[in-house]
């Protein structure tokens, strides 16, 4: 899925583990970064946006753990 608009990504295949694990530091980097920085926005707006970037975080968290648990997955016990 596509963080931006929600919706399916066009890509044939999965990402790779490594990639999940690329997206997350650079989300993790991200955030840190707003964080940081200074604007003139107000706390309500920042909450908001740190809430949806929290949110996308969590959510490639979840993808790496099924990506990991489904590599370690011992199919022949079934």
């Amino acid at each position: 899925m596509s963080l931006e608009n929600g919706k399916r990504s066009r890509q044939q295949n999965p990402p790779t583990i490594q990639q999940v694990q690329d997206q997350i530091r650079s989300t993790c980097d991200d955030i840190i970064h707003f964080c940081t920085q200074q604007t003139g926005i107000t706390f309500y707006h920042a909450e908001q946006a740190l809430r949806i970037n929290i949110s996308s975080l969590a959510c490639l968290f979840f993808q790496l753990f099924l990506m990991s648990f489904h590599d370690r997955f011992d199919y022949s016990a079934w």
